[in-house]
């Protein structure tokens, strides 16, 4: 099932607001990669071992405790 509209938003404003906070904004393209990831992982979760299901939301945790790099003008 895929993630519901509000947990988009709520990750997607989480890192946005990571971005803004270090002087930067997410672009467009990043926005629509983030919620793509998510997105898909959600369709396939179900049907993966248990173990792998872990490993991939941690990851996708991860995703979000990445430090946002603002690239220079």
């Amino acid at each position: 099932m895929p993630m519901q509209p509000q947990l988009y938003q709520a990750s997607l404003q989480a890192l946005a607001s990571k971005a803004q906070a270090q002087g930067g904004s997410l672009t467009p393209t990043q926005a629509r990669l983030y919620l793509q990831l998510y997105d898909g992982w959600q369709y396939y979760r179900a049907s993966q071992p248990l173990r792998f299901r872990g490993e991939v939301d941690g990851l996708c945790d991860a995703i979000g405790d990445l430090p946002v790099v603002v690239a220079a003008a």
